[in-house]
C-alpha cells in the first residue's frame, strides 16, 4: 500500500450541519457555531420549517474560504466583538444566490446581485443579510494591504471592471474544487485569488478616494488597543489619548461617536473586564479594590454602572447567583470557542 506523502493530502474542511431536532435548536447550533463573533437574527415572517443553513471551511494557507448555503438571515458584527475577540480579516463575498445580498455598514446599505463581489472589513461593526449560496473569503489584513499601493478602507467596496469579473469566475471555479485541493496546491489557490482581488480593486480605489477612512479606521484600532491595554489607570481618558496620539478632542469625539462617546465606550470596557474577573472562582480581592485597580474612584458609581449595564449587581456575580447563560453573553466568550472562530484561527497549511 502507497501511503500519501503530506503535498498530496486535501486541506481539512468542517462542516456546520443543523443537525436532527426542532427549529429552536437547530437555529441555536447555528448562533453557536458562529458567536459571539456574529450575532444571528431571522425575520420572524420568513423563518423556515426546518434550518438548512449549511457551511463548509477551508484553509488555503492562513486564508479561509466558506461555501455556504444559508436560510433568510442578518448576521451581525458588533463593536463590543470587534473589540473583544480582534479579528482582523477582510471578508471577500461572492453571490451565487438569485436573492440580493445587502451589507449595513457606516450607516449606508450596500447591496449586490448574483455573481456581484461585496468586501466588507471584519474589524469594524456591519450586518450582512443573505439569502442562498454565498462564498465567503476571509483574508487576513496583512495579507492583502501588502499587495495594495496604500492603506485603504474596503468596507463596502464592490469590485468593478474586467478584473472582478475575471476575479468572480475564478471563486466560482475554487468553490467547486475546494473538496479536491491538496496542501500543496492551496498555497498557489491563495495567492491566485490575492493577486486578482487586488487588482480587481486597483480601478475602485482612485474613484472612491478611500484613503482618510482607512487611516481614520486604522487610528480607531489603535485607539481601542491602547484603552485596553490601559483600562486600568485611573487617569485614562480623552486627554491621555488625545496626547498620546496627537490627535484633536473633536477628532477623538467624532471617531467615538457611534460608540455612544469615548467615555462611555471607556466605561464600558472596565465593565466588562470586571465581570469577567468577578466570574472568576479564582478571583477574591475586594470588590472596591477590583474596581480601583480598573479605573473606578467611586464605588457607588461602578456599582450603579455596573447593575446598569448587566441587570444585577457585582455581588450577585461573584457569588454565582447569575444564571450561566447570562454570565456567557455579558462576558463575551472569546471566538476561538466556536467553530466559526477556530476556522479564522486554524494553522496555516504548510505547503
Amino acid at each position: 500500500m502507497n501511503l500519501l506523502c503530506d503535498d498530496e493530502l486535501l486541506i481539512p474542511a468542517e462542516s456546520f450541519e443543523p443537525g436532527a431536532g426542532a427549529l429552536p435548536d437547530q437555529l441555536a447550533r447555528w448562533r453557536d457555531c458562529v458567536g459571539p463573533a456574529l450575532d444571528v437574527s431571522v425575520d420572524a415572517d420568513r423563518m423556515p420549517r426546518d434550518w438548512s443553513t449549511r457551511t463548509t471551511g477551508w484553509n488555503l494557507g492562513g486564508v479561509m474560504v466558506v461555501r455556504g448555503h444559508y436560510d433568510p438571515q442578518t448576521l451581525t458584527r458588533r463593536a463590543s466583538s470587534v473589540v473583544g475577540d480582534k479579528l482582523d480579516h477582510y471578508v471577500l463575498h461572492l453571490n451565487q444566490s438569485p436573492h440580493a445580498m445587502h451589507l449595513d455598514a457606516n450607516g449606508r446599505r450596500i447591496s449586490v446581485g448574483p455573481r456581484q463581489l461585496l468586501v466588507s472589513d471584519f474589524a469594524q461593526p456591519r450586518s450582512v443579510s443573505c439569502e442562498g449560496d454565498v462564498l465567503s473569503v476571509f483574508i487576513p489584513r496583512a495579507s492583502l494591504d501588502a499587495l495594495m499601493p496604500r492603506q485603504l478602507d474596503l468596507h463596502g467596496v464592490v469590485p468593478t471592471g474586467a478584473c472582478s469579473t475575471i476575479l468572480a469566475s475564478h471563486l466560482q471555479s475554487l468553490s467547486t474544487l475546494l473538496p479536491r485541493i491538496t496542501r500543496k496546491e492551496a498555497p498557489d489557490a491563495m495567492v491566485a485569488t490575492l493577486q486578482l482581488l487586488a487588482a480587481s480593486l486597483a480601478p475602485t480605489i482612485d474613484m472612491l478616494g478611500l484613503a482618510r477612512p482607512a487611516v481614520e479606521g486604522t487610528l480607531m484600532r489603535q485607539i481601542r488597543q491602547y484603552m485596553e491595554d490601559h483600562l486600568g489607570e485611573e487617569d485614562l481618558g480623552a486627554d491621555s489619548i488625545c496626547g498620546h496620539f496627537r490627535i484633536s478632542r473633536s477628532t477623538l469625539y467624532r471617531l467615538f461617536e457611534a460608540e455612544g462617546g469615548v467615555l462611555n465606550y471607556l466605561q464600558d470596557r472596565r465593565l466588562v473586564r470586571i465581570h469577567g474577573l468577578l466570574a472568576s472562582p479564582t478571583q477574591r480581592s475586594y470588590l472596591g479594590r477590583i474596581a480601583a485597580d480598573n479605573g473606578f474612584k467611586s464605588a457607588t458609581h461602578f456599582s450603579r454602572a455596573f447593575r446598569a449595564k448587566f441587570g444585577y449587581s457585582p455581588r450577585e456575580t461573584r457569588s454565582g447567583q447569575v444564571c450561566l447563560t447570562g454570565a456567557r453573553g455579558v462576558q463575551g466568550s472569546p471566538a476561538l470557542g466556536s467553530t466559526f472562530g477556530r476556522w479564522l484561527a486554524s494553522a496555516p497549511v504548510t505547503a
